[in-house]
């Protein structure tokens, strides 16, 4: 499938989730997976725990872990958009998922591990939000938690 017609591709593009030059990256350098059930002594994590999973999966038994995103139909996330995720897979083909339920009826885009630089990866997926950094009231921004007390409790 041309990756432009995957239906990650298609969401994000179609979203303000992530910056277009972020999604060209993923598509030039990640790849499509296709949902699969959980192999035989894979056991179901709870959902919202891909990080853990996907970690926990990559170092006990071998798999190799994948960041990217995933669209999920609605029974499963309610929004419909694509969200940022961390899955595993055996073969570059398929996505052993143990933090989603019904993998089967989701769609994965991702990059394959090891990540040589995981900061690089998470600015990616955190890219779109920073750019709206101008957009925080100085006395929330990182660093400036005395001007926060200062505003909530009147001190100093």
């Amino acid at each position: 499938m041309d990756a432009e017609k995957h239906p990650v591709i298609r969401a994000l593009r179609r979203s303000d989730v992530l910056a277009r030059r972020y999604i060209d990256y993923l598509i030039e350098h990640g790849q499509s997976y296709e949902g699969a059930p959980l192999p035989d002594g894979i056991a179901r994590w709870p959902e919202g725990s891909c990080l853990e999973a996907s970690e926990h999966l990559q170092n006990s038994n071998g798999l190799v872990r994948v960041q990217g995103w995933c669209l999920a139909p609605k029974s499963i996330v309610s929004s419909g958009e694509p969200f940022w995720h961390s899955f595993n897979t055996t073969d570059g083909k398929n996505a052993i998922d143990a933090s989603l339920p019904d993998t089967t009826a989701c769609f994965y885009f991702g990059l394959p591990g090891p990540f040589e630089n995981p900061d690089a990866f998470d600015h990616m997926v955190l890219g779109k939000p920073a750019k709206r950094h101008n957009l925080i009231p100085p006395d929330l921004a990182v660093g400036a938690f005395s001007q926060t007390l200062k505003r909530s409790f009147r001190l100093f």
